[in-house]
């Protein structure tokens, strides 16, 4: 029997696509637990891509040394001898002194003459304990010479506005209270230890 023209129109409005077409349909989306699983999959890619973005972005150029070789020179690195990963506390503090003020600044760092290294750092930094026992290491070696003024980034605004920091770790060299070097970043032993020798010795 041959349906009127009207009624094939209702049930061609009311189900346009028909149950093949349906099947079809469905098995291209997925199940709802396929479709969850592929927005997590897209979602965890994009977070991956977007951390590595930022961790380029963050110091170009700049190499982090990486665990297994924290606090030890690399073949490639000037051929200087390996560092231990320790220096004994007492000579570290006696090397050491804080500045997280303007005022303690000034008198530690630009109206001495001896040679001194501002270490801008703050707790939480991963480069900041990285090269944590490279520059002890290097305080031990350097005793008497080159001594450490650490500031804490997160607390002396006014040094680290003054000083134009970017970021930390920084590491800045004075000789006479005036600027020689600067490290942005986390660097190799062999960086840090050129800082050092370049004022080791010149104010005395």
């Amino acid at each position: 029997m041959i349906k009127p023209p009207s009624t094939v129109f209702e049930q061609n409005r009311k189900n346009p696509v028909g149950p093949t077409e349906q099947s079809a349909a469905r098995s291209l989306r997925g199940t709802p637990r396929q479709s969850t699983a592929i927005c997590r999959y897209r979602a965890l890619r994009a977070l991956f891509l977007t951390t590595a973005v930022l961790g380029v972005l963050w110091l170009p150029g700049c190499a982090t040394p990486s665990s297994s070789t924290q606090g030890t020179s690399r073949p490639n690195d000037g051929g200087h001898v390996p560092l231990e990963a320790t220096a004994p506390a007492e000579v570290v503090e006696e090397a050491t002194s804080l500045a997280n003020d303007m005022l303690s600044f000034e008198t530690q760092v630009l109206r001495v003459s001896s040679p001194v290294m501002v270490n801008f750092y703050t707790p939480w930094c991963g480069g900041c304990r990285q090269i944590a026992p490279i520059i002890d290491a290097l305080l031990e070696e350097y005793a008497g010479q080159v001594k450490q003024v650490k500031v804490h980034a997160g607390e002396a605004l006014d040094v680290i506005q003054k000083q134009q920091i970017i970021g930390t770790p920084t590491l800045i060299f004075y000789v006479d209270g005036r600027e020689v070097k600067r490290l942005i970043g986390p660097k190799f032993e062999a960086q840090i230890r050129e800082g050092f020798e370049l004022v080791a010795g010149s104010g005395t």
